[in-house]
């Protein structure tokens, strides 16, 4: 019996040790934290959670990014404690004004949250941080408007986790129950402040913290009041993200996603989970520590559903977003005029004096099939789809029947139209099909295919012929072909008659699926 339980606490132990490599956590904890989609528009709010699942505090960089350009609009340092969660909601105040964030939560925020100097929302006491312009206005060429805040994408990534016993420790767990002592979480940032932390962290940034070690999970609701719309999606968590303590003052870059590492060492391994096994490459961390975060993401093909059934007064939008993007395609960024690979076009820096025209697009083949088969086939149905190109950080498709339905909305979550918002990958996909030009049959529901290489077009190799260009080779030859994009299918429902005098409306976010392609001088890997 007691072999057996020392066996049993043998295999727990080499069970808890940390991730030889980055992986993305199927279960949806980690250090790391991606936020597809946040988004103002259309009198939507959205509500964010961060939970700390460890019984120890944590260091955490938060980071919100706009649509277009990936640009930061606003960026603090989070300090929860043992078990903590912090929440907050985007707003906007107006329909053309820049995104806000408030919080009532008593989290340690640095800079405050909530401090006093803020301005506060209308008719309430309630201290609210606006979104900045401050990184794109005047230096890319997109438009310089706070209304470019309005949608977007944003991370969570953690810094260290904050050592027992330590003064931090203390700080944010308090021996009562009672708030943190922020004041001297934002003192440990400062000089000559009179708490136990004062100046720790101006010395030295990673006093009292140790190496990540994860158990971080994220969510977020889109809600819009007033026609009593709810959906909701769960952050995506990177596990394995770094092995030493990356603990970056509140307006500095460190850590971004380029931070990956396994500690001293000069390479990092990404593990790609596929339909036939989990893939390993090995990436030189210096030079391309970011293709190790892009290829948990690459999809040679983005697969899901749609509905836009009329008699439901269904409505689908899909949300692609491409959380590595700004590396690739901001010339600030990534060094380089030309966009890296896989992305084919970078985001401008100027427009010859024009503002607000700025594209990154991409090329896709798009498929529609409906929930019979059945596939639109534009050559032979005389049918031209728009071509669909992704041309930002974060964009959108919606889907709708042709022709479009009286009374339908524009938007589903708010993501295309008026008012500074970014715009659609593609204005509608026309969901019928034409046979020989007499009848037509509609398409309402079914499945979409957005492929980054040309299914039709087969190499020497037995692959499909890409679009885009495929990644950079990993360190061991290994060659990933699509974009790394994550996001999800919206779906809205109408009743008019819910029950007398009331409409109902119903909703769903659902996440996209997707296909790999990946080879070697091997073949596939």
């Amino acid at each position: 019996m007691m072999m057996m339980r020392k066996l049993a606490l043998l295999c727990f132990s080499m069970l808890a040790l940390p991730a030889a490599a980055v992986n993305l956590n199927p279960d949806g904890l980690g250090q790391v934290l991606i936020y597809p989609y946040y988004t103002v528009n259309a009198n939507h709010q959205t509500l964010v959670t961060v939970v700390n699942t460890r019984p120890r505090g944590k260091a955490v960089k938060v980071r919100f990014m706009e649509g277009r350009n990936s640009r930061e609009v606003l960026r603090f340092n989070l300090y929860l404690g043992a078990h903590d969660v912090w929440t907050a909601a985007l707003f906007a105040l107006d329909g053309d004004g820049q995104a806000n964030l408030v919080t009532a939560d008593e989290s340690c925020t640095v800079p405050d949250l909530r401090g006093s100097d803020l301005p506060t929302i209308p008719n309430t006491t309630r201290r609210y941080r606006p979104f900045s312009n401050t990184s794109y206005a005047g230096s890319d060429a997109g438009p310089d408007g706070l209304n470019r805040t309005r949608i977007g994408h944003f991370e969570v990534l953690e810094m260290g986790e904050v050592q027992q016993g330590s003064a931090v420790e203390a700080a944010l767990v308090p021996p009562t129950p009672a708030s943190p002592n922020c004041a001297a979480i934002a003192d440990a940032w400062q000089t000559g402040g009179s708490t136990p932390l004062a100046g720790i962290w101006r010395a030295n940034p990673n006093a009292q913290l140790l190496a990540p070690t994860g158990g971080l999970f994220g969510n977020v609701a889109l809600v819009q009041v007033a026609d009593g719309a709810y959906y909701n999606y769960n952050a995506e968590a990177i596990a394995g993200f770094s092995r030493i303590v990356q603990h970056g003052a509140p307006d500095a870059d460190l850590p971004t996603l380029r931070d990956v590492n396994e500690g001293a060492s000069p390479t990092v391994q990404s593990q790609v989970p596929t339909e036939s096994g989990v893939l390993s490459s090995i990436w030189p961390r210096s030079t391309q520590g970011i293709d190790a975060i892009s290829a948990l993401f690459v999809r040679a093909t983005v697969l899901n559903e749609f509905l836009v059934e009329p008699t439901l007064a269904a409505s689908s939008e899909w949300i692609l977003s491409a959380p590595t993007k700004r590396y690739y395609t901001d010339p600030l960024l990534s060094g380089s005029a030309q966009a890296i690979a896989p992305f084919q076009r970078s985001f401008p820096l100027s427009l010859g004096g024009q503002d607000g025209g700025a594209t990154a697009c991409d090329d896709l083949v798009p498929s529609l099939y409906d929930r019979s088969g059945s596939r639109l086939n534009e050559r032979s149905d005389g049918i031209s789809l728009p071509a669909p190109t992704p041309c930002f950080a974060v964009s959108n498709a919606w889907i709708r029947i042709e022709p479009p339905v009286a009374g339908m909305p524009s938007s589903l979550v708010g993501s295309s139209g008026a008012n500074g918002q970014v715009p659609g990958i593609w204005r509608e996909v026309r969901a019928y099909l034409g046979v020989a030009g007499l009848i037509q049959q509609r398409f309402p529901a079914g499945w979409l295919s957005l492929a980054f290489h040309d299914p039709a077009a087969i190499g020497a190799n037995g692959l499909p012929a890409p679009l885009v260009r495929p990644m950079r080779p990993s360190q061991d030859g290994d060659i990933w072909n699509g974009l790394p994009v994550t996001g999800f299918w919206a779906l809205r429902i109408e009743n008019a008659n819910a029950r007398p005098g009331v409409q109902g409306f119903y909703g769903g976010l659902y996440p996209h699926r997707g296909t790999r392609l990946c080879s070697n001088s091997s073949g596939t890997c």
